[in-house]
């Protein structure tokens, strides 16, 4: 059993060891792969590189339990006192069994949020002590970078932050899958001031850079749940298509407007036609012409005498139905 096996892909470039799971074909032994992230498009890429042909057992991406919100500053410097009297506004409202984390991109931002929130910080460079601490509950909120982005599982996490825009949308789905393992409803907040890039990144397979930027510029025109699930299911989901889900910004937007007075129907019905411009093409009715045919021209309608009858012979009389009698009914 191979768990999170999309890393083959994903991790490749800085971890060598991905490069020759095709080894594993040798031992001719049943392989299952695991993971909550391979998106069908990049399923013939896995099969070349892993040398197999694979099996797919596919479920939705999307988690009806976690509500996805998008924080845009202008600015990058309002980033970190909004996380701050955030965590403060939450934290007064958990039970002692709840936890929130902190998604950073990098070990710096990981080691600046945790001096802000007064906690320790768990990256590649540090021991486990923060994850000690987070999971007996000296500390509620862990800020972390990638390296706990994927395989850690604690039950009641009730908010994901994304300080910054995930990578990709492999790791925001990961990540954000942290949250709401105990089927409660988790909030993941992405706070971000990062411009838009020019172009995707050198990376051989398309990981959902672009998507992700796209994701952030459509956050006030449809669901948040669209383009993560396009991308990474093949197929668009919206909240409203999950029975009892978390709403998303937009659809918490979408739910608080007011019904139409009228029928939309009817609302485009009473709408005035808009007028021709004068630039458009005319439509010209022909009228029938008034000139005069001479009578002699206008062939007459036969007479009665001059129409030859057929011999009654060779008319058939019409059936004649008869009603049953009431000894036949």
């Amino acid at each position: 059993v191979f768990d999170e096996i999309h890393m083959v892909l994903t991790d490749s470039s800085y971890r060598d060891a991905f490069l020759y799971t095709h080894r594993l074909n040798v031992h001719d032994t049943q392989i299952i792969g695991l993971t909550a992230t391979l998106p069908p498009q990049l399923v013939g890429a896995f099969s070349e590189v892993t040398q197999n042909v694979w099996r797919v057992i596919r479920m939705p991406s999307n988690r009806r339990e976690i509500g996805l919100r998008i924080r845009f500053f202008p600015k990058p410097e309002g980033q970190l006192p909004y996380l701050v009297s955030r965590w403060k506004s939450y934290r007064a409202k958990y039970r002692p069994e709840d936890r929130a984390l902190v998604c950073c991109r990098s070990r710096q931002e990981a080691e600046k949020v945790a001096e802000e929130l007064g906690v320790l910080p768990f990256h590649a460079g540090t021991n486990t002590d923060a994850i000690v601490a987070f999971r007996q509950g000296k500390q509620q909120i862990l800020p972390v970078t990638t390296a706990l982005g994927v395989g850690f599982d604690y039950p009641h996490i009730r908010h994901v932050f994304h300080f910054g825009l995930a990578y990709n949308v492999f790791n925001f789905l990961q990540e954000i899958g942290r949250g709401g393992r105990d089927g409660e409803p988790c909030i993941a907040i992405t706070i971000t001031s990062k411009p838009r890039p020019q172009k995707a990144s050198d990376r051989v397979y398309d990981l959902g850079e672009l998507a992700l930027q796209d994701w952030v510029d459509c956050r006030s025109d449809q669901c948040l749940r669209i383009i993560p699930s396009r991308f990474m299911d093949g197929v668009p989901v919206t909240c409203t298509l999950l029975q009892g889900a978390v709403l998303c910004d937009y659809c918490e937007r979408q739910y608080d407007q007011p019904a139409p007075s009228q029928p939309l129907a009817l609302l485009h019905a009473s709408a005035a036609p808009p007028a021709l411009k004068p630039s458009l093409p005319q439509l010209v009715i022909a009228k029938p012409s008034s000139r005069t045919i001479p009578s002699q021209q206008i062939p007459s309608a036969p007479s009665s005498s001059q129409i030859p009858s057929a011999p009654s012979s060779q008319i058939p009389s019409p059936p004649t139905r008869t009603s049953p009698s009431s000894s036949q009914i």
